[in-house]
């Protein structure tokens, strides 16, 4: 589908195609990185989240190209699954609080 009549089906497969690129990390941003809830805010609130956002998201990303050992540890959070990959959704997992540990740590007890 197309709102521009002239093009040719081959035409808005094409343009589809190097749109989708983008929608990854568009998804990703909306819902695991928290931008679906920043959608009541000023301009420049809006402006500045969006900039840190994906200065996490770029920095977790070139993360998952080093080949590290401290890398390697946060992507080691499922100790069942074997040969885990070094990926930056993995990295992500990894520096995440677990639920155990953020109950803990609001009911004031020591981690």
């Amino acid at each position: 589908m197309s709102t521009d009549a002239k093009l040719t089906p081959e035409q808005i497969i094409e343009a589809y195609g190097e749109r989708w690129s983008i929608e990854s990390m568009f998804n990703q941003l909306k819902l695991s990185w928290g931008l679906k809830e920043a959608w009541q805010q000023t301009r420049q609130t809006l402006h500045r989240w969006v900039h840190l956002t994906l200065v996490g998201y770029g920095l977790i990303q070139l993360l998952g190209y080093l080949d590290d050992q401290t890398v390697r540890q946060l992507c080691c959070h499922s100790p069942w699954r074997k040969d885990i990959p070094t990926t930056a959704g993995q990295i992500r997992k990894g520096l995440l609080p677990l639920p155990a540990m953020e109950s803990e740590a609001k009911a004031g007890r020591p981690q």
